[in-house]
């Protein structure tokens, strides 16, 4: 009976060391397992807001590559045998945040808004939400429709007008938020808040918030008009700023981005839907439904096709984030300076710095 117990004994142990093989153990080889492979392509090496900044110290990295692999927090994780947990992640917001909600719900005092802004990966998680569910919502059927008879207008293709007007409301949000700041310390601030959340959405592969807050709201006449091109930011955030708005930039969004695309085309991704639909209105437009004698483009419909089948997939692949209703609601429900009226609100804010200085002297 000894002999077999022990036996029993010897066999799980072995068991065990074999299993040991297969998982990390060491420091080093849970940095090393956490660590992905590089296989960014040539065009896009230059950008280093495509990856996320390198914390030096040890302990930082064993962190990280802790948090990579498993949750320590959760029971579903094998912390033994370093197995992935499938849950989300936790809220990344400090302890006093539905403190701040309320009392900016309440109170509308624009000094909590910095406050809010400055959980960058937080509020670019429920950007990134409220952005897929937009996208998701587009139909084949008014996408199709809306791309061949362009003419008609998007009120008649309420998927679509439903996703442009939450683009437009995330740009005039913005930009609002931007121009509301009469303080130009608190202004820059905001700004660099940001750029911090485009970044985030850039890493979470979010192009239509990155295109909305980078090239649309921050790069605007009005804003520009304010900040003078964003002067006074910190030299990381001119970087930042350079490199999201060169990845957007017309000239290079067509290459960049389907590159962008096809780099981990494999996990959840919002795209810039105009991109798409500039591409199937190009092909409705340069080549026709039918050839010589009758014949169907065949053609034409496998670049339709693709294009369509690019989209659905992102449709079906969902983000695995939680919600945090106060965040998603501060967007949605924020009050917004009509987009007309956004350039006189810099030169009004504009001309009071002015007369600031000029007291001051």
């Amino acid at each position: 009976g000894a002999s077999s117990t022990g036996g029993g004994g010897g066999g799980r142990r072995r068991r065990l060391v074999s299993r040991s093989k297969t998982y990390p153990h060491t420091f080093e080889q849970l940095i090393a397992a956490s660590t992905p492979t590089s296989d960014t392509p040539v065009e896009l090496e230059q950008f280093t807001c495509l990856r996320e900044e390198e914390e030096t110290s040890h302990l930082c990295k064993i962190r990280r590559a802790q948090e990579s692999l498993f949750n320590i927090r959760c029971d579903c994780s094998d912390v033994t045998h370093f197995v992935p947990c499938p849950c989300a992640p936790q809220r990344s917001l400090p302890y006093d945040f539905d403190i701040q909600f309320r009392r900016w719900k309440e109170t509308q005092a624009f000094w909590l808004v910095p406050k809010i802004l400055s959980n960058h990966k937080e509020v670019a998680r429920q950007l990134t939400l409220l952005d897929h569910d937009a996208f998701a919502a587009v139909t084949e059927e008014d996408l199709l429709g809306f791309t061949k008879k362009v003419n008609l207008p998007i009120e008649d293709y309420p998927s679509i007008e439903f996703c442009t007007n939450h683009c437009r409301h995330l740009e005039n949000t913005v930009m609002t938020i931007v121009l509301s700041s009469e303080e130009r310390e608190e202004r820059i601030t905001i700004l660099e808040h940001f750029i911090d959340i485009a970044h985030q959405c850039l890493l979470l592969r979010n192009f239509f918030a990155v295109y909305a807050i980078a090239s649309a709201a921050l790069s605007s006449a009005a804003v520009r008009n304010l900040t003078g091109n964003l002067r006074g930011i910190s030299p990381r955030h001119e970087r930042l700023f350079s490199e999201l708005r060169d990845i957007t930039h017309p000239r290079r969004l067509d290459k960049l981005y389907h590159t962008l695309l096809r780099v981990n085309d494999t996990k959840p991704t919002v795209p810039f839907l105009t991109i798409h639909m500039t591409r199937l209105i190009a092909i409705n437009g340069d080549y026709p439904d039918s050839l010589a004698r009758g014949l169907i483009n065949i053609s034409k419909r496998r670049l339709v096709y693709r294009e369509f089948e690019e989209i659905r997939r992102f449709q079906k692949l969902e983000y695995n984030l939680i919600e945090v209703r106060e965040v998603m609601e501060f967007f949605t429900e924020f009050e917004t300076i009509p987009e007309e009226e956004c350039y006189l609100r810099s030169e009004i804010v504009k001309r009071k710095e002015e007369d600031r200085r000029e007291g001051k002297r």
